[in-house]
């Protein structure tokens, strides 16, 4: 409740202040037919002024042939001339000049214009002096040179009265006209409204390209962590969209940088911090059972892309604003949808997105009400505090996950601990022969050995699954009937399990790596060749690794216990979880087949190449078994091929001796794996192309 309290409370000062946005409006002189006159009202020198409303306006010709005594038609600023009786082209296209009468000004003074991104090309003159020129007007494309318009012009009146011509030309753009306020007032308070509109937009940028670098890094530090990823890259876009903003700062960094890719930079932007924020949001509260809705906006965020790059400037827009037209509300609607439920079901973080998702739509409403609106209200663009405030919610979000993560983590610590000092178990008699003593009072804490020893690691596999369908009862003597089965053999071989750990064992060979494989194959057929639960077949997956371990006593003078220190056992443990991935029965790593005695008993096939842990080096992993038809007949061949060319990058060779090898083995696990990796590598490729 406390949170929702918080939401209210925060929701309702800003709804304040974006209402009293309006306000303002009724201080300020109107345009009147193409006149703002100044002496009509008490205006503040320091006041900055919109040049909102109704201009006069000539389409389809520019100021040379314009009688300095005729009357144009009236269209309001901010708008688009698409609105005027004589238009009747498509998207826009076409020029005219925009007229605008100043009254009351102070020939004493200096005044100064902030002009707004004007498409595609355009001229400013005062009283017959050109101030500014943006590429090169045309009656038709093919004279017309365009370029983004948008920086400070001042001038000094020579009298009570000035006209302002604005001449444009629109061939490259679906949206003709000057659809942005244009703001006017004294030389030193236009600078100082520059300065501060530029000051936040660089607070603005600095701080989405911080947390976008730092998310960027969290994401490449822990890889799984797809949330700080999304939020990362979103951060950036946004931040490079906000530089090619209204202010044009973008063109101030690269002076040289055309229309086309200022429009496609802006677009671009636009819609990959949107996929990115949706992905972000999915990742934090979506199930992962709808993952289907990934791979739909993987496919809308390429399709957007393609369109984008490779349409012209004015296509490329009009694609963008159907596409936001369709797609956009139900992603929107879709998205609130999802935190409004996770809101409701409490999950953590969502109140505090919900209220930072609420303001960036309610911004986003309040700028398209502005650039839509028919009678020119004087308002300021919400949208930059909206994603500002939007990007400090998710901010907080993930922070407040990270430090759960962090929360668990130390207690995962605190629980290992804690269950290390609970085991009550007898030390192995193999254990004691290790340590030197003969009795277990000899033990003393503190005794150690370190020793090159071979760790084996077998687990059940699904056994989760296979578990639900049991009772209690059930599992417990299913995991007892293997265990049972799995000691004897572990024994046979000169080894001795040191750990259960649940349906897994970790066993340990202090003699040759040959009894650690022999027990494997051993424990696979007995597992093939006897039911263990009821009518079920089961399986078990094997990983062996021979690395230094540290064997001795921890605990105090009232309670000890024998363990293992080192990083060969996580290595073991790691190289039987590949085993799932693979589809394989038993993995071994590659210092452990350097160490075997008699490798011809054996046979074995080389898998993949990783970074294991407690290695400094790459590490390869082995499937051996002791059956030599296993394989038909070249399958090894084409495998072996295969997996050259792919450690080579030739994916089309690999793809062809693999699918040979994976023809005569259907059911191969390698194969599978690394014929999917070269589909996802193909794709990779083809994105770069």
């Amino acid at each position: 409740m406390h949170r929702g309290r918080f939401a209210i409370t925060l929701f309702f000062p800003i709804l304040l202040l974006w209402l009293g946005n309006f306000v303002k409006a009724a201080e300020f002189p109107a345009i009147e037919k193409g006149v703002l006159d100044l002496s009509k009202s008490n205006t503040d020198p320091n006041a900055i002024l919109t040049l909102s409303g109704d201009w006069e306006f000539f389409f389809q010709r520019f100021t040379d042939q314009i009688p300095g005594n005729e009357t144009g038609q009236f269209i309001q600023v901010p708008g688009n001339w698409d609105e005027i009786s004589q238009f009747n082209s498509n998207y826009s296209e076409g020029f005219g000049t925009y007229r605008l009468q100043l009254k009351g000004l102070n020939p004493d003074r200096i005044y100064g214009l902030k002009i707004p991104t004007i498409h595609s090309a355009s001229q400013i003159w005062i009283d017959g002096k050109m101030l500014a020129s943006f590429g090169d007007l045309g009656r038709e494309k093919s004279e017309e040179t365009p370029q983004i318009a948008g920086q400070l012009l001042f001038f000094s009146p020579d009298k009570s009265e000035a006209e302002i011509f604005i001449e444009v030309s629109n061939f490259h753009f679906f949206q003709s006209g000057i659809w942005s306020p244009i703001y006017f007032g004294e030389e030193h308070a236009v600078i100082s409204f520059d300065r501060q509109s530029r000051m936040f937009s660089f607070l603005l940028v600095g701080g989405l390209m911080i947390m976008g670098v730092y998310h960027l890094f969290l994401a490449y530090i822990q890889r799984s962590f797809l949330e700080s990823l999304f939020f990362g890259l979103a951060c950036i876009f946004l931040a490079i969209r906000e530089l090619a903003g209204p202010d044009a700062i973008l063109m101030d960094l690269f002076p040289y940088l055309s229309h086309g890719v200022l429009v496609r930079t802006v677009y671009l932007c636009l819609g990959l911090a949107f996929t990115f924020q949706t992905l972000f949001l999915f990742r934090l509260f979506l199930p992962f059972k709808n993952q289907w809705i990934y791979k739909v906006q993987y496919i809308i965020m390429g399709i957007f892309i393609l369109a984008i790059l490779f349409l012209n400037t004015r296509d490329g827009a009009i694609f963008f604003n159907y596409f936001t037209l369709f797609l956009a509300p139900p992603f929107i609607l879709f998205t609130l949808y999802i935190v409004v439920r996770a809101a409701i079901k409490k999950t953590e973080g969502a109140w505090v997105f919900l209220v930072g998702l609420l303001f960036f739509y309610g911004a986003a409403s309040h700028d398209y009400l502005i650039n839509y609106q028919s009678e020119g209200v004087n308002m300021s663009y919400w949208m930059p505090y909206g994603f500002f405030f939007f990007i400090l919610s998710e901010s907080v979000v993930l922070s407040i996950r990270f430090n759960r993560a962090f929360l668990n983590e130390a207690k995962l610590s605190t629980q290992l601990g804690q269950t290390n000092e609970s085991l009550k178990r007898f030390i192995p008699r193999e254990f004691l022969k290790l340590l030197g003593k003969n009795e277990i009072v000899d033990v003393q804490l503190g005794d150690a050995v370190s020793k090159d020893m071979t760790v084996l690691f077998a687990d059940v596999r699904n056994f989760t699954s296979l578990s639900e369908g049991l009772s209690s009862k059930e599992t417990f003597e299913f995991v007892n009937r293997l265990l049972t089965r799995t000691d004897p053999i572990i024994r046979k071989n000169q080894g001795f399990i040191d750990k259960y750990i649940g349906d897994a064992v970790m066993a340990l060979f202090a003699n040759k790596p040959d009894d650690a494989i022999q027990a494997a194959l051993e424990l696979q057929r007995e597992v093939q060749n006897n039911n263990l639960l009821s009518n079920q077949k089961i399986g078990i997956g094997v990983g062996i690794h021979y690395g230094n371990l540290i064997l001795g006593t921890v605990g105090s003078k009232y309670r000890m216990d024998g363990t293992v220190i080192s990083d060969a056992v996580n290595t073991a443990s790691r190289i039987e979880e590949l085993t799932k991935v693979y589809k394989l029965d038993i993995l071994i790593s590659e210092d452990l087949k350097n160490q075997v005695v008699h490798p011809e008993k054996f046979h074995f096939r080389l898998i993949d190449t990783l970074n294991l842990r407690g290695k400094r080096s790459q590490n390869c992993i082995y499937e051996v078994y002791d059956d030599p038809e296993k394989y038909p007949p070249g399958f090894l061949d084409h495998y072996e091929k295969g997996m050259q060319f792919f450690r080579n990058v030739d994916i089309k060779e690999a793809k062809v001796h693999l699918d040979k090898a994976l023809n005569l083995k259907p059911d191969d696990g390698p194969c599978q794996y690394f014929l999917e990796k070269l589909a996802e590598y193909s794709r990779v490729q083809q994105n770069l192309e």
